[in-house]
């Protein structure tokens, strides 16, 4: 009977001893940086007013939608969206992050019209308010061959910014082919 609770120390021992070994040899976690708290400014619940156009000199049309946003783990924002386009509800999700390694922002979207996955790389202006996404996808004007994309995301203040998509064309120029305005939507206090 002596031996058993003898054992058990002895076990117990070890697994302390482990343990403190082991909590030694992890590495420090990642910090988020400054150019993840850049990206704080999109959290919170946001209304959208979209125009956008099929190509050069086709007709506009208009949709509304809404977005909320918020930060995973200070390092990621994800934003999930909804927006009604033609009768029809399109709903999305962009992720944008920071690569410190490779000096430059980095996302994705996917949305509920399409299945291809964008990958975004990207950049801050100097002045803080504007964000550019870069993307390679499908080339909707031509099926089967790809395009390059640009998304900017312009902070008009803390509580307005516009988003516009673009692609460029074969003669190398770009075009806009959606704009939109997104407004924060009051706290339930400004309320």
């Amino acid at each position: 009977m002596l031996a058993r609770p003898c054992v058990l120390l002895f076990v117990v021992g070890c697994l302390r001893a482990a343990s403190i070994s082991f909590a030694q040899d992890i590495p420090e976690l990642p910090q988020p940086q400054k150019e993840h708290a850049w990206l704080e400014r999109f959290v919170g619940e946001w209304t959208s007013t979209a125009e956008a156009k099929m190509g050069p000199g086709e007709p506009k049309f208009e949709s509304t939608g809404t977005q909320k946003a918020r930060m995973l783990g200070g390092f990621w924002m994800i934003s999930e969206g909804e927006a009604a386009m033609m009768d029809v509800t399109i709903h999305s999700i962009l992720t944008v992050g920071y690569d410190p390694a490779k000096k430059q922002y980095i996302g994705t979207w996917t949305d509920s019209c399409n299945d291809h996955l964008w990958h975004y790389t990207g950049k801050v202006s100097e002045d803080g308010r504007t964000l550019t996404l870069d993307a390679r996808g499908p080339n909707f004007a031509a099926p089967g061959t790809s395009a390059n994309y640009r998304e900017t995301i312009e902070f008009q203040n803390d509580d307005h910014y516009t988003f516009s998509s673009s692609v460029e064309l074969e003669e190398g120029k770009w075009f806009t082919f959606m704009t939109a305005q997104y407004h924060r939507k009051p706290s339930a206090a400004e309320k």
